[in-house]
């Protein structure tokens, strides 16, 4: 129990240094610029993956992942420092968030066959139809959402509830143009997944559609 308590005063301490520098007003704008400037890369990285050719492409979105961690860290971690780590609230709402990024984690890196969408070309190529992506065509934005949510849940702030909203405002609009834009040029049966799979809501048609996948 000594090493919890000593571990929650380490991790106390470090989070009251981060919210030093917020009162200095520049962390959170640079959380911000951080998040910004991922889904700036992100959007790159796709452009990139309609020329063939171009098999290092996914280092930008790599880099773009790392740059939105870094961000998120900026404005999540400062806003722990009068927070009591042992709380319900606290651990509850942090758990939740915990399972939203492992899905969020899931569905981009191992619901998908990683070396063709990260690093492959822009050979056309058949849409993925089962697991999450049978549950809605864009899984991501509803777990990194619901990751956002629950982290300002779990510690609260108006920072953290700007950040959920901004950083689901980006991804919803990067999220609707892949749908229109990128994806039907990357994936030779994406209209017909269109009406296969909802855009990012579930539904319960596609809710069944999901476990049934799962089963075969």
């Amino acid at each position: 129990m000594k090493k919890v308590t000593k571990l929650v005063a380490i991790c106390r301490g470090y989070c009251y240094n981060l919210l030093y520098w917020r009162k200095k007003g520049a962390l959170d704008l640079f959380g911000f610029v951080l998040a910004t400037a991922a889904f700036t890369l992100f959007v790159g990285y796709d452009k990139l993956q309609l020329q063939s050719g171009k098999p290092f492409s996914g280092a930008l979105f790599f880099l773009g992942t790392i740059l939105l961690a870094m961000g998120t860290g900026l404005l999540f971690l400062p806003a722990c420092a009068g927070v009591t780590f042992l709380s319900l609230r606290f651990i509850g709402f942090s758990a939740l968030a915990l399972i939203s990024l492992i899905l969020l984690i899931y569905s981009l890196f191992f619901a998908l066959p990683a070396a063709d969408t990260y690093l492959g070309g822009g050979n056309l190529r058949p849409v993925v139809r089962r697991g999450v992506y049978a549950l809605c065509r864009h899984p991501g934005v509803l777990w990194l959402s619901f990751f956002y949510l629950f982290l300002w849940l779990s510690v609260g702030g108006w920072t953290l509830f700007s950040a959920w909203l901004y950083f689901s405002a980006l991804d919803l609009l990067y999220a609707y143009w892949q749908d229109r834009r990128l994806f039907p040029r990357l994936f030779s049966d994406y209209e017909e997944y269109r009406l296969f799979a909802p855009f990012f809501l579930p539904t319960p048609a596609s809710i069944r559609q999901c476990f049934a996948s799962l089963r075969h």
